[in-house]
């Protein structure tokens, strides 16, 4: 009898009278193969409709900002020099405290041989989340029926790939480091499951030098090793590479991440734990989260003392606890640095993906320990229900982090004309990045860049083209809140209103219609709906120039065509 008739007829138990399918550690994939007729499967389709949170996630990138994030900045000043060259030591720093080789090597990589954009970091990391599910898969318990496996991995792409965790994505720069070290901690659980352990090591390694979060990469390896019982130095390697590495860390790391001491407060790292493992579940970080966080190590710890009392039964989710260990070892860390700057509330969009695999385990490990009726329809119901969960709690987070895009367009017309004096904070030290973004050819300094409505820097509008909005309509329907001078930058903020058009593009000229400046539109003006109920939040601009340009005209483009304001509507530039 095949074992997915086995998982088919007895809910996943192998029949009375046979030895038990973990009396030998059963390799993981040993039976992941597809009958002869292949198209009928229906495990297949389950398969490929986990790859569709994916693609929704590539879609949600593809429609972000293409500028880079914080942390990038930071970064290619320390691996580059101005002219662009590549500066080797740089990337051998700590970012926040982190080791942060790998992730650096990344930005390098995009930013020297791609466009740099944030699209590209965006794309490597849904790559690195799909790798981790596909290790994932491999670490699922071999003696499940195809269709079982296809439906676990749905649920977990959908966890990955929840709209809660879009910072990792939408932020690409974000996702190329806690991604990167959770593919990378994951694949050492593989092979230390496979008892490969050098190459387990190996993979560890990389993890704590992608990132701070793979300092739980060895103590994931400890656990495998132990619980398969085997050899003492099978576990005592990972413990040399865990304290080695820790001890080099503290004699070179300059403090915490925070630049403060770590909390020692018990009932705060306890509240953060437990809020940064159920952040899928409640993204505010409130009450929700912390019943839920117990809920989820309740589950887990009923499943080990069930696996503690039929180890060999259940010798197939050993794996399956090493993937357990790491993102509870990860969020311990996490707790430890950071319950103080959070006051207890670790439900950061940026540690989502450790939820994601807390909860992924949590998962695996009760369909495999369920003893109930009709087990793949209780299954299949109890993972839709918690997906159902997960996604209708995203819109939080998710909100938030999008709403930073268009402030990032803005910066980016602000680098490409030598006006960046407002994004002094998202931008560490402009005038040093900018010689490196253009000998390296990187975003905006593409060929491609455009400011929106196909306008591109430098190119010259005809002013008698371009329509004028009616003066009646203002300040109605829209205001210019700001025309100052900050340091070197001209800055026109305001918000703007016509119903049935979108403001697509942001662009300023001088007195020839030549473009010198540019923006964006569609930022969060929530301050507009309370004054007018039936405007809709997103309806801000900004836009900059250098200083020198004295006479310039504001113009907007919508779907109709691209108009400038009534000189009624825009006010006296102020320093």
């Amino acid at each position: 009898m095949t074992a997915a008739a086995i998982d088919s007829a007895s809910g996943g138990r192998p029949p009375a009278g046979s030895s038990p399918a973990g009396a030998t550690a059963t390799e993981p994939g040993e039976t992941r193969r597809f009958d002869r007729h292949f198209w009928r499967n229906p495990a297949l389709y389950a398969f490929l409709a986990a790859l569709v949170p994916a693609l929704i996630m590539a879609r949600r990138v593809h429609q972000t900002t293409q500028m880079q994030y914080l942390d990038y900045w930071s970064s290619l000043l320390r691996f580059t020099n101005p002219d662009g060259s590549i500066h080797p030591r740089g990337f051998f720093s700590y970012q926040n405290e982190h080791p942060f080789v790998i992730t650096q090597i990344v930005y390098y990589v995009d930013a020297k041989f791609l466009t740099g954009s944030n699209h590209e970091l965006g794309y490597f990391s849904i790559l690195a989340a799909v790798a981790s599910l596909v290790i994932v898969w491999r670490l699922l318990p071999g003696r499940w029926s195809s269709l079982t496996q296809g439906l676990v991995v749905l649920a977990a792409s959908a966890i990955m790939f929840c709209p809660t965790g879009a910072w990792n994505f939408v932020k690409g720069m974000s996702g190329t480091a806690w991604l990167t070290a959770n593919v990378f901690a994951l694949l050492a659980v593989l092979l230390a499951r496979r008892q490969r352990t050098a190459l387990a090591l190996v993979a560890a390694a990389l993890s704590i030098l992608t990132y701070g979060t793979g300092f739980a990469a060895p103590v994931a390896i400890i656990a495998v090793a132990v619980l398969r019982r085997d050899r003492w130095w099978r576990w005592a390697l990972p413990t040399g590479l865990l304290f080695g590495t820790l001890i080099f860390y503290k004699l070179t790391a300059n403090g915490t991440a925070t630049g403060q001491p770590v909390g020692h407060d018990p009932g705060l790292l306890l509240q953060t734990f437990l809020t940064n493992l159920s952040t899928l579940w409640d993204p505010t970080g409130g009450s929700i989260g912390l019943v839920a966080g117990a809920a989820g190590l309740l589950v887990l710890g009923v499943g080990f003392g069930t696996y503690w009392q039929n180890q060999e039964e259940y010798a197939d989710l050993i794996g399956i606890w090493g993937v357990a260990v790491y993102s509870i070892g990860a969020s311990v860390l996490i707790s430890l640095g950071r319950s103080e700057v959070f006051t207890g509330d670790g439900a950061q969009a940026r540690y989502v993906s450790l939820s994601a695999l807390f909860w992924i385990s949590v998962l695996v490990v009760g369909v495999r320990l369920a003893r109930v009726q009709r087990e793949l329809i209780v299954r299949a119901g109890a993972a839709v229900a918690a997906i159902a969960v997960f996604w209708g709690a995203s819109p939080a987070l998710y909100a938030a982090t999008i709403a930073e895009s268009p402030l990032q367009n803005a910066m980016a017309a602000g680098v490409r004309f030598d006006a960046t004096d407002p994004f002094v904070v998202r931008m560490q030290t402009p005038a040093a990045q900018i010689p490196r973004l253009k000998a390296l050819h990187s975003y905006p300094f593409v060929g491609n860049y455009t400011l929106g409505c196909g306008l591109k820097p430098d190119a010259t509008l005809n002013p008698a083209t371009l329509g004028q909005l009616p003066a009646a309509q203002f300040p109605g329907a829209g205001k210019v809140d700001k025309n100052q001078l900050v340091g070197g930058t001209r800055e026109i903020d305001g918000w703007i209103y016509r119903a049935g058009h979108k403001l697509k593009c942001v662009a300023i000229i001088d007195s020839t219609g030549k473009i010198v400046g540019g923006g964006a539109g569609l930022m969060l003006r929530t301050d507009v709906p309370m004054l007018y109920s039936t405007y809709p939040d997103d309806t801000g601009f900004q836009a900059v120039t250098p200083s020198s340009e004295s006479t310039v005209t504001l113009v907007l483009g919508f779907d109709d065509g691209l108009f400038t304001l009534p000189a009624t509507a825009l006010p006296t530039v102020t320093k």
